[in-house]
């Protein structure tokens, strides 16, 4: 009896932590099974929104345009840029960006010293090429040349036919002053920023004796120098306003045209030719003594232009 009650006993004792344990296990497992269902709609949406933007299509980058990039010009051509501008008879002109530079040469001819710097305060446009036979025969309704071809510079004319040319265009009121360039003006745009004697590889840029063959070649076929301008070294000598004087002493800072004193006999001549060695053709390099009246095979020119005020 005592072992009986001790095993029925034992038995409800069981009986009743089952029980328990079953009921305490229906509410937990219900959260149970509501947390999950909670984590798993949030998954899920955390993974409907991955899969958005990795499905999304990638952004697309600007198209490539065909249009090459411009090429800076060197050292001090880096002033305000200006759209080049054409006259009525073909005439193109590029933009001089204004700046300073140092005129002249320590290692070239006296006449070269002393180097002086210069400042150009106001920009003004350049030929791109040397004037054409094509231009100058439009203009004036003759040519004078020695060698002649539409394209090939003009030569043949003195100062004075160069001031008659630019009086005809000053006739058109056109907006622009057309004038020969002051000596400063010249080396500056020759020089487009560089300091050595050649604005780039001589053979790639001019037409003088090595590689001229003895004749004048058609305008702009030879490397352009850094502003834009073709043959400012070779091909013919260029038209200077300035009277000649045989050293810089007490020469202009501010790119005038040297008018008082020197030899107002003689005007400047600059660039080198397809006839002279490549000495002629340095940036610096000067050649005076040039009677105006002049008509030689070497010489021909090149236009300034300034906006009329």
């Amino acid at each position: 009896m005592k072992r009986g009650s001790l095993t029925l006993r034992a038995f409800v004792m069981i009986a009743v932590s089952v029980i328990v344990l079953l009921l305490l296990s229906i509410p937990v497992s219900r959260q149970a099974r509501g947390g999950q269902s909670g984590s798993g709609e949030r998954n899920s949406n955390s993974n409907k929104s991955t899969s958005k933007k990795a499905n999304a299509p990638p952004k697309k980058s600007p198209p490539a345009t065909s249009t090459p990039r411009r090429t800076a010009p060197s050292a001090s051509t880096t002033g305000s840029r200006r759209a080049p501008v054409t006259n009525r008879y073909g005439v193109e002109m590029v933009w001089i960006a204004p700046g300073s530079f140092e005129m002249g040469s320590n290692s070239g001819e006296a006449d070269e010293k002393p180097v002086h710097r210069v400042t150009i305060s106001k920009g003004f446009y350049m030929g791109k090429y040397e004037v054409t036979q094509k231009q100058w025969q439009a203009v004036m309704g003759a040519n004078p040349s020695n060698f002649t071809g539409e394209n090939l510079p003009v030569e043949k004319v003195s100062w004075y036919d160069a001031q008659d040319f630019i009086n005809k265009l000053n006739e058109m009121n056109d907006g622009y002053k057309y004038r020969l360039p002051t000596e400063a003006e010249w080396e500056y745009a020759a020089r487009a920023g560089t300091t050595g004697d050649y604005a780039g590889d001589l053979d790639e840029m001019a037409w003088y004796s090595d590689n001229s063959g003895k004749k004048t070649h058609p305008v702009g076929q030879k490397q352009a120098n850094g502003w834009g301008l073709y043959d400012m070294h070779g091909n013919v000598f260029e038209w200077c306003e300035d009277y000649w004087h045989d050293r810089y002493q007490g020469a202009p800072t501010d790119s005038s045209a040297w008018l008082s004193g020197g030899e107002s006999r003689y005007r400047v001549l600059r660039g080198g030719s397809w006839d002279t060695d490549a000495s002629y053709c340095r940036s610096a390099r000067r050649s005076g003594f040039s009677i105006p009246e002049n008509h030689l095979i070497i010489a021909g020119f090149r236009l300034v232009a300034v906006a009329r005020t």
